[in-house]
């Protein structure tokens, strides 16, 4: 059983790594002009894995908690960024809406 779950973990963590490689590296083409292929994808996974690696090491408790209070501040920026940015109304009435406020 143990084994089973080791597999299967395993399969699920490298099939969502490399679908996100590429996707990131299909928009990180489009942004900068930089070729689409083997290496960029590879770099993206190694890059991903270095970080998550050296979180690790540093510690769960510290390395971990640096890594999802960067992801927090990084999602509230760039909600931030689309309100101001993108088409503001429309956000506040479609957000106002969802939450059954009209």
């Amino acid at each position: 059983i143990d084994l089973i779950f080791l597999f299967a973990t395993f399969g699920g963590l490298v099939l969502t790594t490399t679908l996100t490689a590429s996707t990131v590296a299909k928009g990180l083409s489009d942004l900068t002009g930089l070729t689409d292929g083997f290496l960029l994808k590879a770099c993206l996974v190694m890059l991903v894995t270095v970080v998550f690696s050296l979180s690790s090491w540093i510690g769960i408790s510290s390395g971990m908690q640096r890594l999802a209070k960067l992801a927090c501040g990084m999602t509230m920026l760039f909600a931030l960024v689309v309100l101001l940015l993108g088409p503001t109304l429309f956000s506040i009435n479609n957000t106002a809406n969802a939450i059954g406020l009209t």
